[in-house]
């Protein structure tokens, strides 16, 4: 990730693809919040793939495991890339 691209997740900028964070509904009953707004947005969801990979930049992975829809979803996106 770029030093720019950072910069505007911190600073919370208006613009989705950027701040892909503020995609995430919380106003939803129970404990869990709706992250389908942020599959349907490619750019978005490509940042958020790049940042949970950008830990383990340099790991060769054998396998990636996902837990749940969620991890099924992520866990995907994560193999292909890595």
């Amino acid at each position: 990730m770029t030093e720019e691209r950072r910069l505007g997740l911190c600073a919370g900028t208006e613009d989705p693809s950027v701040d892909y964070l503020r995609l995430i509904d919380t106003n939803t009953p129970g404990p869990r919040y709706d992250v389908t707004p942020l599959f349907a947005d490619y750019e978005a969801f490509s940042f958020l793939v790049e940042d949970l990979l950008e830990g383990f930049i340099g790991v060769e992975f054998d396998c990636v495991v996902g837990i749940d829809a969620l991890g099924f979803i992520l866990g995907t996106a994560v193999a292909m890339l890595s």
